[in-house]
């Protein structure tokens, strides 16, 4: 017997089950892509923004309050131990380096690694484990989720009318094939443009 019609039930339940959250979906991923979850605020953000089943200003709200939460978590967990496992896992230059590089470009890393999931976590983590002032990352990293809500939320809502997507189940498999581009230059970004945008800028040493 093929077992299509057994996936299909529980990818039914599963979507039955995420329709039962609602928004609370949405609150929980956002604030679970903070502590490493891949990317799961971008996509709940995508799929809720575009099925018209709540106002699009609550769902980014939502969102919002999720991301805000989530990385504040994070900031004072790297805060508590993030210097003690940077220092484990980078020579002591390096991290000096990265450690220096936050507190510079605090504003511009932890508003711009909001829009990037390959970057949100480690950048939250650091600037914690970098002891960037509360009150200043504060205020940027609530300018950084309020950006990252606003810009998924539109784009959820226009790609979703756009393509006509009604249903919950459609939705999960467009927002896949949207996630796997955006993983393909998220990826390269990691490893191709990032570091040769921080080779380019790197003070060097003596």
């Amino acid at each position: 017997m093929s077992p299509l019609p057994e996936i299909s039930q529980v990818l039914h339940a599963i979507v039955a089950s995420v329709e039962d959250l609602g928004l609370w979906a949405v609150l929980i991923l956002a604030a679970g892509d903070s502590f490493g979850l891949p990317a799961t605020g971008d996509a709940a953000l995508l799929i809720w923004s575009g099925l018209r089943t709540h106002p699009l200003a609550v769902v980014m709200l939502v969102a919002f309050a999720g991301a805000s939460v989530g990385d504040n978590g994070a900031y004072w967990a790297g805060r508590l131990v993030g210097a003690r496992i940077v220092r484990r896992v980078a020579s002591p230059e390096r991290a000096e380096r990265v450690t220096a590089y936050i507190n510079r470009h605090a504003a511009k890393a932890l508003v711009g690694s909001r829009l990037l999931a390959a970057l949100r976590t480690k950048v939250v983590v650091l600037a914690g484990a970098a002891h960037v002032p509360y009150p200043r990352f504060l205020v940027w990293n609530t300018l950084g989720c309020g950006l990252w809500a606003v810009v998924y939320g539109l784009l959820g809502r226009l790609v979703g009318d756009a393509v006509g997507v009604t249903s919950l189940l459609d939705r999960i498999g467009l927002v896949a094939l949207v996630a796997i581009v955006l993983a393909a230059a998220l990826l390269f970004a990691q490893r191709v443009a990032i570091p040769r945008w921080f080779g380019r800028h790197q003070k060097p040493s003596g």
